[in-house]
């Protein structure tokens, strides 16, 4: 079977409500695709961009996909959260209840959704990031860039 394209959501949180027909897909961090199986009653909750730039990878923004099904219908919908438009977002320090926990990224500089967004739809048409780290206030401003946005997608916000 051919597969569809694969994405990580840019929000901060995915909820999913399917129905019985399975082909959702996770990538794994050894790039092996992991099925996930639909269960009776239940939501699939995705972490997405904002929340791994928010926990500094503890909660990793995961590539999924959808795998077509031979004679199946397969229905879903989605419940996208985001944090405030313009709200500047800063990586946690710590995770009080895992004081142990692995940070896989360092503390980086805040982000608003807006200028985040903004980022990633210039990325998705082709433009190369560096032409693409502008924040609200320099979108004005020919020749600045903001080097503390992401260098390519699903690394950091």
């Amino acid at each position: 079977h051919k597969f569809a394209f694969f994405a990580a959501d840019w929000g901060s949180l995915t909820i999913l409500a399917t129905d019985q027909v399975p082909g959702l897909e996770i990538e794994s961090d050894s790039g092996a695709w992991i099925p996930v199986p639909p269960r009776p009653g239940c939501f699939i909750v995705n972490a997405g961009d904002q929340v791994e730039f928010y926990t500094r990878g503890f909660f990793r923004s995961a590539n999924h996909r959808v795998r077509p099904t031979v004679n199946q219908v397969r229905f879903s919908t989605a419940l996208f959260a985001y944090f405030d438009y313009d709200k500047v977002v800063h990586p946690l320090t710590s995770i009080l209840d895992f004081p142990d926990a692995n940070f896989s990224k360092p503390i980086s500089p805040g982000v608003s959704t807006g200028d985040y967004f903004s980022f990633k739809l210039c990325e998705s048409v082709g433009k190369p990031p560096e032409d693409c780290r502008r924040t609200q206030q320099q979108r004005g401003e020919e020749g600045q860039t903001n080097n503390d946005l992401p260098s390519s997608s699903n690394s950091e916000l």
